[in-house]
Order: C-alpha cells, then sequence, then structure tokens
C-alpha cells in the first residue's frame, strides 16, 4: 500500500524544496508510511494526523510526534483537524480540543497575544463538563461547537465574525480592545453545524429549527445573502437547497459552498471564484455536477476542489501567483500520473493552493480483499470465518488441519483480523498477528506479501488445480457452431493450468461462470474460455491475474496480443482499468 499526498498551486515549496513558482500539475509532495486519518490545510500549514494518533504538521508550525506527548491517547483517536492562518486546532473522540501555532492569529485560549506554541497544547478553558462536538480554526478566531448548541468563539475581531450582542456594529466606533477578544465568547445558541474552511471574514452554522445563519463581511456574496457588509447574524432564505440536506458548509475568502446529501453542489461568491464566471449573492447550484454526484467538497480563498463518488477530481476557481493564473471558471477535470481512480482518496484546499491524499492499493490487493469480503465460493469456516481453503492453505504453506489447530484459541475477530492480512495485507493489530504468523512459522509479515506471493505461485506449475481451456483454433467454424460445449471432446482445446481462486478473485466473467455451474459439478478442475482468443495472448492474460504485468519476449507477436487483450476489462470483467491500459500500452513499445 503506498499512501501519498500532492500538491498543486500555490506556496507549495513551504512544505517541500519545490520552487517558488506555482505548480499547475499536481505534485507529489510526500510518501507516507503511516495510515493517513485526517488531513487539513491553511495558507501556511499543512497537517496530517495518522491511526495511531500521531500527527506531521508540514510548513510555518512545524511538528511531528503524538498528539499528547504526556498522557496515552490510543483511545481517544483524532475526530476533526482545522488549520487557520497561523494557528491549528484538533478535536479527540472525547471531546479534547488541542491547538498549536501563533495566538495572534486565533488566540488558541491563551491571552497572551504573539505567543508560539510548536507542540500541540490542551485548550486552557474549562468546558464545565460540556463536550466540544466540532471546531473551526478560522483565519483569525478559533469556534468550538458544544454538544449544548453553544458555539463559542475567541481571536482577533477586525472582521466583525464574532458578535456576541447580536446588534450592528459600525466600524469606527468599535472600542480598540474589541479587536482582540481574548476569552471565549458565545455567539450563537442551538447549533448543529458550522462551515469548515479558512475564511476570514465570514462564518455560516446551522441552527437546530435548520435555520441557516450567516455572519461577517458580505462584500462578495460569501454568506449567501444579497444585502452587503452585515456583520451581524442574519438568517440566509431562499436558497434552492433543503437545509435538512445540508451535509457540508464550506467558507472560503470570497465564496461559501454547500454540499447536500444527494451529492448536488451549491456555490455563492464573487464571478472569479464561484465556477460562473458571474458574481452571484445567492446560492445556485452547480449543473455541471448534476450527473456526477460529488461526495467531499472545500474551497480555499478564491477556488474549490471536488471530488465525485466515481473519484473524479474537479477544480475550478482562480489561483493567481506573481501574474500566473492557475485556474478560473468552470469545472476542469484534475488527473493525477499513473493513478488508478478506482483507490482511495481524499482532498484538502489551503488559502491557494490544494492537496489530494491518495492510497494506491494494487489490484491484486484490492481484488483478494473482495473475494473475502464476499464470502462467495468459501468452501471451509475456521471459527465462524468463512474461507476458501486451497487459497489459505497456500498463503500458510500448510494443509487446513494444521491450521484450524493453530487458531482454535483464537475468537473470531481475531480470527477475521488474520485472514485480513491473509487475504489481502491489512494489518489491524501488528502484535497480535505477528503472535499468530509465528505459529506459522512466518517470522516477518512485512515480507510477506500477497503479491510477491503469486509472482512466485506463477512459477510453481505443479501446484496449479485448474485448467482453463482454449478452443482450438484449427478447428473448422461450422463444427464450432454445431458443438455441444457441454460434451467436450479431448483433442480440440489447448490448457492453460491455473490457480482457481485467481480466476475467482481476478475476474467477475469467471465468477459468473461458477456461479452457473450446477452443485454436482462443482468439483470441476477445467472450464473453457469462450472469447477466441490465442493462447498466445490468454497466458500473458492469465500471468497478468497473477504479477499485475505484461511481458513480452522476442517470440511474441506485440499488435496480436494488444488487439486481442483490448476489449479484455470489458469482456472478462476486470476491475482495475487504468494499470490494465497502461501495461497494455507499453507492450506495442516493444
Amino acid at each position: 500500500m503506498t499512501q501519498k499526498i500532492w500538491a498543486t498551486g500555490e506556496n507549495c515549496n513551504q512544505f517541500n524544496n519545490t520552487k517558488e513558482e506555482m505548480l499547475v500539475k499536481p505534485t507529489l509532495l510526500k510518501k507516507f508510511s503511516g495510515k493517513v486519518h485526517k488531513m487539513a490545510a491553511s495558507y501556511t500549514n499543512l497537517i496530517v494526523a495518522f491511526k495511531d494518533n500521531q500527527i506531521e504538521s508540514l510548513g510555518a508550525n512545524k511538528y511531528k510526534g503524538y498528539l499528547d506527548q504526556n498522557s496515552n491517547t490510543k483511545n481517544d483517536p483524532i475526530t476533526k483537524i482545522s488549520s487557520g492562518f497561523k494557528h491549528n486546532l484538533l478535536l479527540t473522540k472525547s471531546g479534547k480540543v488541542y491547538a498549536f501555532g501563533n495566538t495572534d492569529s486565533g488566540q488558541l485560549g491563551r491571552t497572551q497575544s504573539n505567543l508560539q506554541t510548536k507542540k500541540p497544547q490542551p485548550f486552557v478553558h474549562d468546558f464545565q463538563n460540556l463536550k466540544v462536538i466540532d471546531i473551526l480554526a478560522n483565519e483569525y478566531q478559533s469556534l468550538l461547537l458544544f454538544d449544548n448548541g453553544d458555539l463559542y468563539a475567541v481571536g482577533r475581531n477586525s472582521t466583525y465574525v464574532i458578535d456576541p450582542n447580536k446588534k450592528t456594529i459600525k466600524k469606527h466606533t468599535i472600542p480598540e480592545h474589541s479587536a482582540l477578544v481574548t476569552e471565549l465568547t458565545l455567539i450563537s445558541e442551538d447549533v448543529i453545524k458550522i462551515s469548515e474552511g479558512n475564511a476570514s471574514k465570514h462564518l455560516l452554522y446551522l441552527t437546530n429549527d435548520y435555520t441557516l445563519w450567516g455572519q461577517g463581511t458580505n462584500s462578495n456574496g460569501q454568506l449567501g445573502i444579497k444585502q452587503i457588509s452585515h456583520r451581524i447574524p442574519q438568517e440566509i432564505i431562499n436558497q434552492p437547497f433543503e437545509n435538512k440536506n445540508i451535509k457540508t458548509i464550506f467558507a472560503g475568502y470570497e465564496l461559501t459552498l454547500v454540499l447536500d446529501n444527494d451529492g448536488k453542489l451549491y456555490t455563492c461568491g464573487s464571478a472569479r471564484s464561484n465556477g460562473f464566471g458571474v458574481k452571484h449573492l445567492n446560492f445556485t447550484k452547480l449543473a455541471f455536477f448534476d450527473d456526477k454526484p460529488v461526495k467531499k467538497a472545500c474551497c480555499g480563498s478564491r477556488h474549490t476542489i471536488a471530488l465525485t463518488k466515481n473519484n473524479k477530481i474537479y477544480y475550478f476557481g482562480y489561483i493567481s501567483n506573481r501574474g500566473t493564473t492557475l485556474i478560473r471558471g468552470r469545472p476542469v477535470e484534475l488527473v493525477l500520473p499513473d493513478f488508478n481512480y478506482n483507490e482511495a482518496l481524499s482532498i484538502s484546499t489551503g488559502v491557494n493552493n490544494f492537496y489530494i491524499y491518495t492510497i494506491e492499493e494494487s489490484s491484486i490487493i484490492r481484488d483478494f480483499k473482495q473475494l473475502y469480503v464476499s464470502k462467495d465460493f468459501t468452501d471451509y469456516e475456521i471459527n465462524g470465518i468463512q474461507i476458501h481453503k486451497s487459497f489459505v492453505e497456500f498463503r500458510l504453506n500448510c494443509g487446513i488441519e494444521k491450521i484450524e489447530q493453530n487458531l482454535k484459541n483464537y475468537s473470531k475477530e481475531e480470527t477475521n483480523n488474520f485472514f485480513m492480512w491473509v487475504y489481502y495485507d491489512h494489518i489491524e493489530n501488528c502484535e497480535n498477528i505477528e503472535i499468530m504468523c509465528k505459529k506459522f512459522e512466518i517470522t516477518n509479515i512485512k515480507k510477506k506479501r500477497l503479491k510477491n506471493d503469486l509472482e512466485k505461485l506463477y512459477k510453481d506449475d505443479d501446484s496449479k488445480d485448474f485448467n482453463l481451456l482454449i478452443k482450438d483454433e484449427d478447428e473448422d467454424e461450422e463444427e464450432e457452431e454445431e458443438k455441444d460445449y457441454d460434451n467436450e471432446e479431448e483433442g480440440n482445446f489447448e490448457e492453460i493450468p491455473v490457480h482457481k481462486f485467481v480466476l475467482l478473485a481476478r475476474s467477475g466473467l469467471f465468477r459468473e461462470m461458477f456461479k452457473n455451474i450446477s452443485k454436482n459439478e462443482q468439483n470441476i478442475n477445467q472450464i473453457q474460455d469462450y472469447s477466441r482468443k490465442s493462447i498466445e495472448s490468454l497466458e500473458k492474460l492469465i500471468k497478468y491475474f497473477y504479477t499485475d504485468q505484461f511481458e513480452i519476449t522476442a517470440d511474441d507477436d506485440p499488435e496480436l496480443i494488444f488487439e486481442e487483450l483490448s476489449d479484455a476489462i470489458d469482456y472478462y470483467q476486470l476491475s482495475d482499468k487504468n494499470n490494465f491500459n497502461l501495461q497494455l500500452n507499453n507492450i506495442l513499445e516493444h
């Protein structure tokens, strides 16, 4: 499994050695070995949290280590990260809030100004037995939402987001000290959802009666209301979405997004930012995504990145650095180099950049994971877990009786975690898996990889328990049409040895064929391929099933193989379109 974060836009040089110039194409920022859990970015920060509560901060607030070095937070995982202009907030499952960065932009619950806290520190305020359920590091404020619906803010108030009295505040009559709010201040009640993002001038939130409110400066329509310069909370009405159906609200410098549970995306704000090219002071649905439901969207200062439910990434808006415009106008698809979009990914935005986090699993891992999860064609049970006997024997290199004996004292959950590793290298509990593997004389689980084992297995003809039958090309076509394939004639077929579980895992076509075989024929050791492809091409395909690679020798005909396998994705119902096509195109280079 390979985990990467890609960066595009301005200021990416703060996080690696990239030059100051604008990154027009996605650039690999960093690879990670731990399992990334959460990610958030702002103008000067990129914060990454891992499953074990380690965090890594790149940029202005560099930090790498556990969330709290002084206490055990393993059982209190991070549930959210929010990154502001120069400060960062982290929220755990139990409701604990940690902060680090510069107190001058957001205060972080401290009365001292311009104080740097380089390591995460617990938020210092007494929450009076209330639990924090959401956080927001706005550009100049820190906001906490409690489980009773109270929304509190602290920080710089020069943009008038904080208004505890709900009265019109005129800029020229504000006392000097009001520009800095040093104590948590109640700004609203009965709140159930707050906007995300690092906007500096506005805030949106939803109350428990499903009223949508906005407050702050509205010079470009960021609040989704026609009136300009409203600095007090105001209800946002006449919007084209149902408030009960709101999934996420995201606020940038001069635009706001609303994503609903149906995957529809609504934007408002300046002409250069909202995806329309025309200023919208009210929320307007972006029809571009009508046939491309969105599962996540976020925006920076003037740009938006959207991740659709079929794992496509689109971006629109405006990023400018030293006169260079990166994006503007209608949504455009962003393509990562050599990335299979069937894999997992997530997105985040900074003020003038955006980041994409990818988890790249080989198609082999994904296919065997699906084979295990689906429980189709299982033929044995250990501790209540259904398995494929021949596959498990192969991976553990011993008979089923020994496997059952070694696992007899483990619970169903422990057995399930063990077989997750057996099928697709997933490690839920490393220590426990290592102990169980030692019973099978496996001393290094990191080197015992499924893909490596399958490559070795491909070369072991003696262990192959199945034959794929290929029709003899010399047989007359008229005889072919008249032939009854239920009564196969010897001598008319060539054979390709294979393991049955490889066909089951890798090809939807063969899974369907096996499902259609009657119960009294379940133990057959051969099946015919009806594609009329040459044995030369099918041997290459079978090797691809084991290795995810095509290999061409001097004796092969690359053009024939390419032509015959060009429809293999659809015909054999393969899961990995991108890698297969990449490997297939490489054939022609030979």
